[in-house]
Formats: structure tokens, C-alpha cells, sequence
């Protein structure tokens, strides 16, 4: 075993231990002992550095390249100083890098390469997305809510069926996405056997041979059923609509009868950024995907092959053909999904006379991969308020919906603009089919927003509150009494209209102002009773109109005045 360090190149290091844990849709993270007699070597100045570590075994040697995350030192052994470094990939420097950010219009493959670059770009790493054979459209409105952003990038792969692995080439590992198991490639270089490794049921190693040692099946109870039911607000007559995927593979039995009876896994309304907001309507072919997914990781977790090998070419997405194992029905070809590779001190006694030996986990070359769900989407468990926006010079801004969009005052680089979100749903009191209340949010309003299960990617306005910059239409506390709505015409904010209720005892009041017209249309009868006076001023002219007879009964006396003529 080699080490190579990008600081304190001078200083030799002498590797012996190492422990590799491996898996697709996962950072690795390798353990390396290291050892020298160098006085002056400090294995501190390597911490989140580049280094290497080469493994050794016959004619086949493999890189593992990646940063150090984290160093143990001072200890000393036989005139020698001891160090241990946890080495990573790139990637998980992005666990370190938290925020909160919206995407509007950006596929998913865009979001990954942005956030992607921007944390792999200062240790000069690449992602590789030349796998990707899916076509990914545009959605509406993506949120990062308080995520790191490796969190971000895995749920939202794992959201979209793409796996990743890593490519250690050139001195650097690549970060490898692939949507496609068929793009596995084979094992190129497995010694003497060309992508075939056989199995030796030997107790000891050759201490070149590539073989497997030990192979077994581990099978367990998964659902049986994916179903995802989803409703879709556009189309509201459809109601809930329901996607189902039963597809079974037969495996050894574990996806036929040995399943029986059927185990669904239901899930309604699935918070997927997938779908949610789109104007276009609900896209029900990716929930079909969704729930189709879904069973595509209940039936790769129903079987899994687990083996001892000496392979030190195996790696995550790696392909070998098994043969001469005691039971046929275990030979044939396998995907790595997942490797830990041990050597020198750390492969003690695993395998009498070698000193680098693995343990892999693989699955059928014919059972599909795709990640698993376990990220967990960021929830708001409560209310927040946000400030409504709009293009410049416009006071209302809304769709045809009565959708608004908001600024949210986390965003790590607000911008205030018409852009700030996607178009929101407000409640109304009523929303019935064209007929209800509608008060429609303005610019520089703050509102109260809510999120639908909590889920960051569907947010709704529930109301308003006043602040600083916009206070109550009436005088507080002075007119504490007083409940009611005043608009303000728009555009320029020249006038209002008002309604309000004066409920001071003994003053009592109901006002109602118009800043222009007034129109009242009674489709049949009115009637109207004044127990004390009225007074009617009209500062223009006054016309009125009978159709049929009228009547007017006075009490007492009646009084005219006609300040020009007078016609009957």
C-alpha cells in the first residue's frame, strides 16, 4: 500500500492499516494508519487536503483518492509517529455548507449541476452527468429549506430515481450520476479472471488470486404493493386520482408466493417536488414513476447477495459473473452495490494469508437499482409570514387564480422581485364556482403563509397581518370599537372605500363610503324602514323612475321647494 499527500509531499508515510467503506448513493469514507520515522512530520497539515492511497495486490493496483475530513495524531510506537486520517470524497464537504434558497424553472439535472459546482468547484472536482439517459422537464419551484446542501442533492436524486458512485481517475475522484442500471460497465480488471471471479471454497488465500471466498443470499418480507393516490387542484372534478405498481420479479421466490398476502404500501399525496404547482396541471405519469420507484427499491431490498472476496477491483456499480460456486442457482452476474474493503492491520484474520480482503453486498444483474427514500424532506412545522411582490410599478399582482407571489424573509439572497417565489394559492372565507370572497393580497402586504403538510414546495396564504409599514385603517387604540374593511383605489392611492361598524355603546354606527359610483341592483323586492329621520343630499341631478304606480302616504304636513319650474 502507497500514500500520497498534496502537502508535505517530502514526508514518507508508511500505510499500515486501511479500512474502506464503499456504496453506491453514498460518500465513502476510508480509514487509513499511517506511520513514519520522520521527527518532523505533522499529519495535522493534511486536514481537508488531497491525498491518495493505492492498494497493491499481485499485478492489480487500485486508487482511492479524496480529502481528509479528519486526523488523529501524537501517538508514537517504536520510535515511529502514529496518525490515523478519515478520508472522503469532495461531496461531503457539502454537509458542511447550510441554506435556504429557492429554483424556479430549473430541472432537476440543473439545480444538482448548480449546487454540485458550487461545493466540488474549490477542491478542483467534477460530477459527471454523461449517464443520465432520462429526460428531466423544468418544474415550477424548488425549495432548499434549511438543508445542508448534501442533504438537498441526495433527497432530490433520490426524489428522481438517480443514483451516483465514484470514478477515482486522473488523481481525483468523479462523482458519477447515472438514471440507467444498464450503464454498469464490467469489471475491466480482476487479475487473471477478466471480469469472472470463481469461488474457492480453500480456507486460506493465494495472496494474488482474485477469488471469492464465501457467498450467500439474504432475503427478507417487503411490500408487496405501491400505491399513490394525489389530488390534483386544477383538475378538482377528477378527485383523488391513484397510481398502482405490483410488478414482481422472481428472485428465489422472495417476490412470489412467499409474499403472500398482499402488503400495499399506501401513500396520499406524496411530497414530491415532482409535481404540486405546475400551472400545466398534474403530470400523473411522473406520480406513475413515483409509486413505480417505490417498487422498485421494495423489490431490490428483498434479496440481497452478500460475499468474502480478494477482488480489490470491485467497487459500487461494478459488474462480475460468479461461477463455480456448490450451488448453481448462485452462479451468474452481479451489480456491486456496496464494498468494504480491508487491508494490512485491519485484514488480520479474515482470511489466513492475505492481507487485503473485501466484503461485498450485490444484487442480480437483472433487478433494478435505484435509491432509496431516506433522506428526510426539511418540514415547517408552523406558520410563517412573507412580504407579497411584484413587477416595478405594479400594486396588485396576481393570476388568473388569484394566485401572489412572496418574497419569505429566510431566503439567503432575497430579491424582492416578482420572482422571489412561485405563484401561491391565498385563502378565501369562500371559494365556491365563481362565486365566494375575494381579497386579493397587494404589494408590500405581509402575509401569513402555511405549508401543506409542512412541505416548504407547497406554500399557501392564509391571511394578513399590519406591521410597522402598514398600520390598521383605523386609529388604535382610539378607535378600538371600530371593525370593518377600507380599500384603496388603485393604481396611485388617491381614494378608498370604506365599511366599517362603530359599536361604542350609545354610538353606534355602520358607514359605508364610496370614492366613486354606487350601484345597487335588487332583483326583486325592497324594502327599507327608518325609525327616526332621513336626509338624501345629491349635489347634481336626481332622476327617478316608475314603471307602475306609486304610492306616498305622509303623516303630517308636506313641504316643497322648487327653486325654477315645476311640470307634472
Amino acid at each position: 500500500m502507497r500514500f500520497e499527500s498534496e502537502v508535505d509531499a517530502e514526508v514518507h508515510w508508511e500505510v499500515s492499516g486501511l479500512l474502506l467503506t464503499e456504496r453506491l448513493d453514498s460518500p465513502y469514507r476510508l480509514r487509513v494508519a499511517l506511520r513514519t520515522d520522520d521527527p518532523m512530520a505533522e499529519a495535522l497539515n493534511m486536514l481537508g487536503h488531497s491525498v491518495t492511497v493505492s492498494v497493491e495486490r499481485g499485478p492489480v493496483s487500485r486508487d482511492f483518492h479524496g480529502i481528509v475530513e479528519s486526523v488523529e495524531d501524537g501517538s508514537t510506537e517504536d520510535g515511529h509517529s502514529i496518525a490515523a486520517l478519515e478520508i472522503v470524497p469532495a461531496l461531503v464537504a457539502l454537509s458542511h455548507r447550510r441554506t435556504s434558497r429557492i429554483f424556479q424553472e430549473m430541472s432537476v439535472t440543473d439545480v444538482l449541476q448548480q449546487v454540485l459546482d458550487e461545493g466540488l468547484g474549490p477542491f478542483e472536482r467534477s460530477v459527471d452527468m454523461g449517464f443520465l439517459t432520462g429526460t428531466y422537464a423544468a418544474q415550477e419551484y424548488t425549495v432548499q429549506f434549511k438543508e445542508t446542501d448534501l442533504d438537498f442533492v441526495h433527497r432530490l436524486m433520490e426524489e428522481y430515481g438517480i443514483s451516483y458512485c465514484f470514478r477515482h481517475v486522473d488523481g481525483a475522484e468523479v462523482l458519477t450520476l447515472f438514471d440507467d442500471p444498464s450503464v454498469n460497465e464490467d469489471l475491466i480488471s480482476l487479475g487473471n479472471h477478466d471480469g469472472v471471479l470463481p469461488m474457492v471454497v480453500a480456507d486460506g488465500g493465494s495472496g494474488t488470486r482474485e477469488d471469492v471466498h464465501d457467498f450467500y443470499r439474504e432475503s427478507k418480507m417487503r411490500s408487496t404493493v405501491a400505491r399513490t393516490a394525489v389530488f390534483d387542484w386544477l383538475s378538482p372534478a377528477s378527485g383523488m386520482q391513484t397510481a398502482e405498481n405490483n410488478k414482481s420479479t422472481d428472485l428465489g421466490g422472495q417476490n412470489g408466493a412467499a409474499l403472500e398476502p398482499e402488503r400495499e404500501d399506501y401513500v396520499h399525496d406524496e411530497p414530491s417536488t415532482l409535481f404540486g404547482y405546475r400551472t400545466a396541471g398534474l403530470d400523473f405519469a411522473a406520480v406513475e414513476e413515483q409509486t413505480r420507484l417505490r417498487r422498485v427499491v421494495q423489490q431490490r431490498d428483498a434479496v440481497r447477495y452478500q460475499g468474502l472476496t480478494t477482488a480489490t477491483g470491485l467497487s459500487p456499480g461494478v459488474k462480475f459473473e460468479l461461477l463455480d460456486h456448490p450451488q448453481a442457482e448462485f452462479e451468474g452476474t452481479y451489480v456491486v452495490v456496496g464494498v468494504q474493503h480491508s487491508a494490512g492491520d485491519f485484514a488480520a484474520g479474515m482470511i489466513p494469508g492475505e492481507a487485503y480482503v473485501n466484503r461485498i453486498e450485490c444484487i442480480p444483474v437483472d433487478l433494478e437499482w435505484r435509491p432509496a427514500r431516506k433522506t428526510r424532506r426539511p418540514r415547517i412545522p408552523s406558520m410563517q409570514t412573507a412580504t407579497v411582490v411584484g413587477p416595478a410599478g405594479e400594486e396588485i399582482h396576481t393570476d388568473e387564480y388569484g394566485r401572489i407571489q412572496v418574497q419569505f424573509y429566510w431566503q439567503e439572497t432575497p430579491s424582492y422581485d416578482a420572482d422571489a417565489s412561485c405563484w401561491i394559492r391565498c385563502a378565501q372565507s369562500w371559494a365556491g364556482m365563481a362565486w365566494g370572497s375575494q381579497f386579493i393580497p397587494r404589494v408590500g402586504m405581509e402575509v401569513v403563509v402555511d405549508f401543506l403538510e409542512g412541505n416548504p414546495d407547497r406554500p399557501l396564504v392564509t391571511g394578513c397581518v399590519y406591521n410597522a409599514a402598514n398600520p390598521p385603517p383605523f386609529t388604535l387604540p382610539e378607535h378600538k370599537t371600530r371593525s370593518g374593511w377600507r380599500s384603496e383605489s388603485s393604481p396611485g392611492g388617491a381614494g378608498n372605500n370604506d365599511l366599517w361598524f362603530e359599536d361604542a355603546a350609545g354610538n353606534e354606527l355602520i358607514y359605508l363610503h364610496g370614492e366613486k359610483d354606487w350601484k345597487i341592483l335588487i332583483e326583486n323586492d325592497k324594502q327599507q324602514q327608518v325609525g327616526h329621520d332621513e336626509q338624501l343630499r345629491v349635489g347634481n341631478d336626481r332622476r327617478k323612475a316608475v314603471d307602475r304606480d306609486q304610492h306616498v302616504e305622509i303623516g303630517r304636513d308636506h313641504e316643497g321647494k322648487v327653486g325654477n319650474d315645476h311640470s307634472l
